[in-house]
């Protein structure tokens, strides 16, 4: 793109947005001015179009382009705003799941807690936050969906609500499992806060007891990698919406298999 000089009234938005696997940046107005180009007032906090990283002016933002289209990659020394492409964001599984997911929670309240006061019944009592999670992530995939473009924050904010609904299943299972000797030997301190142990450590363990394969283990563990990734400061980069679509089937059939074994173990039908 052609040096131009910094527009004072404009900036672009920090975080970026990705569409069709490219990122771009949303040109936003801070101060009211008039546009000669769009012949009307930009107001302030407005948001505009969206620039490709290689089509920035040193960062700075220059020009003013209308919501809904775009400026691509420079493949000349010109280049000129495009109508916005909208993707598709279908949903994952996870709703599909919900009803299971409670049954789930109920199953742990009803029979896995302990006779006296203990925060073993708390881990228990609680799983139901479980819930929210699957709510959230429902309404964040229906937003991203409805807008057509996804970007790095909310990629990361599916990744750690998945995480974390993996991370609560797993202390759960490990908890049900802390009188077994894998478990045990893994929380020789205080097998009875076996839940308080991380998700790579419970993931190798419940492999070990052969609840998992080989396969599946790495399936969680990708999953758990991907939810610890901090993108703004290590600069690694979660796996796109359509890995995070497939592991959450991937997820949400091993934590099915999972509950068997759970009812097994207690005898529950």
């Amino acid at each position: 793109m052609q040096n131009r000089s910094k527009n004072p009234n404009l900036e672009f938005v920090k975080t970026p947005v990705i569409i069709g696997g490219q990122r771009f940046y949303q040109v936003k107005c801070i101060r009211e001015y008039k546009c000669s180009v769009n012949k009307r007032m930009i107001k302030s906090g407005e948001l505009g179009g969206y620039f490709h990283e290689l089509a920035i002016d040193e960062h700075e933002s220059s020009v003013w382009i209308e919501n809904g289209s775009t400026v691509g990659a420079p493949t000349c020394e010109t280049v000129c705003a495009q109508p916005l492409q909208k993707e598709r964001f279908l949903h994952s599984e996870i709703i599909n799941y919900r009803s299971t997911i409670k049954m789930m929670t109920e199953t742990w309240q009803l029979y896995f807690g302990t006779s006296e006061p203990s925060m073993i019944n708390v881990v228990m009592n609680k799983s139901d936050n479980l819930l929210l999670l699957v709510d959230e992530i429902y309404l964040l995939e229906e937003r991203i969906d409805k807008i057509g473009v996804i970007n790095n924050m909310q990629i990361i904010l599916l990744w750690l609500m998945l995480g974390s609904i993996l991370d609560a299943f797993l202390k759960i299972h490990a908890t049900i499992f802390r009188e077994t000797e894998i478990i045990a030997n893994q929380c020789k301190k205080d097998k009875k806060n076996a839940w308080k142990e991380r998700s790579s450590i419970l993931i190798n363990c419940i492999e070990k007891r052969n609840d998992i394969t080989r396969e599946e283990s790495i399936i969680l563990e990708q999953i758990n990698n991907n939810r610890n990734y901090i993108h703004f400061l290590n600069n690694e980069t979660p796996f796109d919406y359509e890995n995070y679509r497939y592991y959450v089937y991937q997820m949400l059939s091993i934590i099915t298999k999972l509950f068997k074994v759970q009812k097994d173990y207690k005898g529950i039908s």
